[in-house]
C-alpha cells in the first residue's frame, strides 16, 4: 500500500493527456487485474513495472506536446504561398 500515492500521481498525469492508467498499464504489458490489485492494497507494484508504466506515459507526453508544437508551429510560422 505504500505504492498508492506514487500510483494517484501516475494516474492523475495520464488524465492530464486523456489516458487512463488501464491503457498505460495495458502498453506496458500489465494485466488490468494487476492494477486492481494495486488500487485494494492486496499488492505493491515491482519496481521494474512501475519503470515501464512510466515509459509509456512519457513517451505519450512527448507525442502530446510534439502534437502542441507542431499545431502551433502550422498556425504561427507558416507562412502562405505567394
Amino acid at each position: 500500500m505504500q505504492y498508492l500515492d506514487r500510483i494517484d500521481a501516475i494516474e492523475a498525469r495520464a488524465r492530464a493527456i486523456n489516458l487512463t492508467l488501464g491503457e498505460l498499464a495495458k502498453d506496458a504489458s500489465v494485466h488490468p487485474s494487476t492494477v486492481m490489485r494495486w488500487r485494494s492494497g492486496t499488492c505493491d507494484p515491482k519496481h521494474r513495472t512501475l519503470q515501464r508504466i512510466l515509459g509509456r506515459l512519457e513517451d505519450a507526453l512527448e507525442k502530446r506536446e510534439l502534437a502542441i508544437l507542431t499545431e502551433l508551429k502550422s498556425r504561427f510560422c507558416d507562412r502562405p504561398a505567394a
